[in-house]
């Protein structure tokens, strides 16, 4: 198939009229592993909403068996079975909770090819009952989302996870897929022992520069008060503001009320409250979302137009995919890191205006950057420095009573 065929599959599928060419270069790669029955594993490092889910998507479509797509969170699970269901392609769902009638049909419809597509989790995949159904199919494609987590969450909280090499390599899959918009030289080898088992596998690299996105350091004695003169303008709504706990974000949410539509999202909440909000900002013009991490790779709403971060988190890689939420319809976006003087965040040197912001960030992930700088505080010389004044006038107000 060349790339004729597969641009007008894409547009009659997708409604894509084209694709990147890093898009391009991972569905021949993928297709021809196929075509050759070659098993080399493929890593694609893209940034966010670069566009990765059609890079496995076209691929799906055109090979012969199924593609089984493992999410590290349920928010994804379900945004891509929407996604699906939006342009007709058929998928299933697989998740805990489901009824023994349920899990029937869903491998009815796989069996039958009614469906070619199965989306789950990796605690769904230790199940032997599941497993051994699977492995009476034919698996063309094993994809992991947000791989990195294999590492990250696995040698942490989710030692699950670390079986899932194991996992791929009993269900014959003919082609092993990984897709990060964040990893470093670690994960990678990690992955190797893993995922991959230990065999060399391809590297395919978009880079994590987003020319869209707009970063700004905002240095302010009162967070609270600088969130709300951002927001002054209209044009940076809808936004999301990270924030490091459930408490916070549930009290700012209520705090900035009166002024917007607000809604806290954390990992405390029920399932049904977490669906709720999900469509709720998803479908909002306006929305102001105060969220933890747990949002972090939450649902693919691309009209984002900033992303505040209340406090820093503790690496690069995930401010970059925090403010990737930003700007995924390829229209520009804001990114403000919030800083006090007090911030203890081991990333705070990135943004203490000695250099680009954007340079800064992308070299710490071992990444090369030879670009000119599309946009930071630093490279467009913002007045950044709030916070001197106002503990210059605390002095003056401590000294002088009225």
């Amino acid at each position: 198939m060349d790339i004729l065929e597969i641009s007008k599959l894409a547009k009659e599928k997708l409604n894509i009229t084209s694709l990147r060419p890093f898009q391009e270069l991972i569905v021949f790669s993928i297709l021809e592993n196929i075509e050759k029955n070659r098993k080399t594993p493929i890593l694609s490092i893209l940034p966010t909403g670069g566009g990765k889910s059609l890079c496995f998507t076209l691929p799906a479509l055109l090979v012969k068996g199924i593609t089984i797509i493992v999410y590290p969170i349920k928010a994804l699970m379900h945004d891509q079975e929407k996604q699906f269901t939006k342009f007709n392609i058929a998928s299933v769902l697989l998740e805990g909770g489901m009824s023994k009638e349920e899990v029937a049909n869903l491998f009815l419809s796989l069996k039958t090819k009614k469906a070619k597509i199965l989306i789950t989790n990796i605690e769904m995949l230790t199940n032997w009952k599941i497993l051994e159904q699977l492995r009476l199919l034919p698996i063309s494609l094993f994809v992991v989302d947000e791989v990195h987590t294999v590492i990250t969450w696995g040698e942490s909280f989710r030692p699950s996870y670390l079986k899932i090499g194991y996992i791929a390599n009993f269900l014959n899959a003919k082609q092993l897929l990984a897709f990060t918009a964040t990893t470093n030289n670690y994960i990678n080898q990690r992955l190797k022992e893993v995922l991959f088992l230990g065999k060399d596998y391809h590297i395919i690299q978009g880079g994590s520069n987003r020319s869209n996105l707009i970063f700004h350091v905002r240095k302010a004695f009162s967070l609270r008060a600088e969130i709300f003169t951002i927001l002054q303008d209209k044009a940076l709504l809808p936004s999301i503001v990270f924030v490091p706990t459930r408490q916070l974000a549930s009290s700012l949410a209520d705090e900035f009320s009166s002024y917007f539509e607000t809604k806290a999202y954390h990992a405390g909440l029920e399932k049904a409250e977490k669906k709720e909000i999900e469509d709720w900002f998803y479908n909002s013009e306006c929305g102001l979302l105060f969220a933890t991490c747990a949002y972090g790779m939450g649902v693919n709403k691309s009209n984002i137009r900033s992303v505040i971060h209340y406090a820093l988190p503790s690496e690069e890689a995930m401010y970059l995919q925090e403010s990737g939420r930003g700007g995924r319809d390829g229209k520009t976006s804001h990114s403000f890191a919030l800083i006090k003087e007090s911030e203890k965040s081991s990333i705070k040197h990135h943004f203490d205006l000695s250099k680009c912001i954007r340079a800064s960030l992308i070299q710490a992930l071992e990444q090369n950057y030879g670009e000119s700088c599309t946009g930071c505080s630093y490279c467009l010389n913002e007045k950044c420095d709030n916070y001197a004044f106002m503990e210059e006038l605390i002095k003056i107000i401590k000294h002088h009573p009225l």
